[in-house]
């Protein structure tokens, strides 16, 4: 009897133990249930970010005509959660944005020579990772099209991108949001 007793009793501690250890068990790293935080280190473990460029005519005196097409899409199934994404779309002063967009800002401050005519593109991605969107830009005489390219993030934004632009604020990240497989 006495012997039953024990096997019982090392047996509910057992169950108890297991069930103790299956709750505190926890994945190392920055993920949970709640998701992986998004960063400019791990982004391209769970997006792909493309951007492609094309001529698209001419304009006034000959002037070249770039269009540039950004796509977004998931490279493994989940759920994005308020994610935003900040990037530079064109390429530099010599292109002119002729697209209007809300989420897109455009550097006119001429004093501030190395950001003049960089723009901004704020993305509010969608819960399903993928994103579309073309932007026309009127070029220079001797502007070049770009080559097409896989976006390269900025790990923070400089003091000079913050004072040049109204959508990096002084807390603002290039990417923010988890990701929730």
């Amino acid at each position: 009897m006495r012997f039953k007793k024990s096997i019982v009793n090392i047996l509910v501690l057992s169950f108890v133990l297991m069930c103790l250890s299956a709750c505190g068990s926890n994945d190392s790293g920055n993920s949970s249930e709640n998701g992986v935080e998004l960063t400019a280190d791990n982004i391209n473990e769970y997006l792909q970010i493309e951007t492609t460029y094309e001529k698209n005519g001419t304009h006034d005196a000959g002037r070249p005509v770039m269009k540039q097409i950004v796509k977004i899409y998931p490279i493994k199934g989940g759920s994005f959660n308020n994610t935003e994404i900040i990037l530079s779309i064109g390429n530099g002063a010599d292109w002119e944005l002729q697209t209007s967009d809300s989420n897109v800002e455009v550097c006119k401050d001429d004093t501030n020579e190395y950001w003049y005519g960089i723009s901004y593109l704020k993305i509010i991605l969608p819960a399903n990772g993928e994103y579309e969107k073309s932007f026309i830009f009127n070029g220079e005489i001797t502007s070049k099209i770009p080559s097409d390219k896989t976006y390269k993030f900025e790990k923070e934004f400089t003091d000079g991108q913050r004072q040049a632009y109204n959508l990096i604020g002084d807390d603002t990240k290039p990417i923010k949001g988890t990701f929730v497989e």
